[in-house]
């Protein structure tokens, strides 16, 4: 949106010249004119770009579920963190990925299962204990009666007779279950460091590639500049005056695509490790 207005805000800066010198005299109408058709173009482009900001709002409120009006103020810059560190990235996204854990959820299950099978090969012991308060009077003589109480106790040991492989099948399973566990856990690990990795050099090479932008953008603002200069003064035609705008905003749209995708991969990472909340200091970078 910034980017745009700087945008328009040169082209009526030309379309002021154009307009006087061709009032003066000293200058045809057809460049004035092709400066307002750029002009009218650049202005388009806002209030498109203007449009979508506010559909973009709406849909965020929508998520939100908050009034459809309600605006806030976001933070238009993309700033990256300090350069992500792979041996901690890792550590996290082995020890906190969701699949992981719900993995070794499992493999700690089938463990406990083989247990429980080979339980059922020992004997088992039960123990018992109990009171027993017995009372009772006769009808004819109220004043007899009969009082009884004691202490019981037992102990009772059954042994596991042959059940036709039965807890050898079950403790197969089990032992098969915990492996199959076992080995998807390896896959799955080995899985997400080739996933880390690949984002991460995809991550390394987009900071890379904000500097190269933002080189870029400088050596096409500083250009723009010379070429209004040029054009005040008349020696340069509004085509090749054009050409520098459009180098210029070709240049700043790719520095904002590099810190976008910057941003996306970080995010990306941090969601892979299992720690999506970004708690770093942001980083010394310019913002647009």
């Amino acid at each position: 949106m910034n980017l745009l207005q700087e945008l328009v805000s040169i082209s009526q800066e030309r379309y002021q010249q154009a307009l006087t010198r061709y009032r003066i005299g000293a200058d045809s109408g057809l460049e004035y004119k092709q400066a307002g058709i750029y002009l009218n173009s650049d202005s388009s482009s806002l209030l498109l770009q203007r449009e979508l900001l506010k559909n973009a709002y709406i849909e965020l409120n929508r998520l939100m579920n908050v009034p459809l009006s309600c605006r806030y103020v976001i933070e238009d810059a993309i700033l990256p963190v300090p350069q992500l560190d792979l041996t901690e990235l890792m550590a996290l996204a082995l020890e906190q990925n969701t699949s992981l854990l719900s993995i070794k959820t499992g493999e700690r299950v089938a463990l406990l299962d083989t247990r429980l099978a080979k339980a059922e090969r020992l004997p088992v012991l039960r123990a018992s204990a109990g009171y027993g308060l017995n009372f009772s009077q006769s009808p004819f003589l109220p004043a007899k009666y009969d009082q009884s109480n004691g202490l019981n106790a037992g102990l009772t040991v059954s042994l596991p007779l042959f059940r036709g492989f039965e807890i050898n099948r079950k403790v197969a399973n089990a032992r098969l279950e915990a492996a199959n566990a076992n080995l998807e856990l390896a896959s799955v690990c080995q899985q997400v460091e080739s996933e880390l990795l690949q984002l991460y050099n995809v991550y390394v090479n987009n900071l890379r590639m904000i500097d190269f932008e933002e080189e870029n953008r400088e050596a096409a603002s500083m250009n723009l500049e010379a070429a209004m200069e040029k054009y005040r003064l008349g020696s340069l035609a509004g085509i090749e005056f054009r050409d520098y705008q459009l180098s210029y905003l070709n240049a700043s749209d790719r520095k904002l695509k590099a810190l976008y995708q910057t941003k996306i991969s970080e995010i990306t990472l941090r969601l892979l490790a299992g720690e999506l909340f970004d708690r770093s200091t942001p980083r010394d970078r310019p913002g647009h």
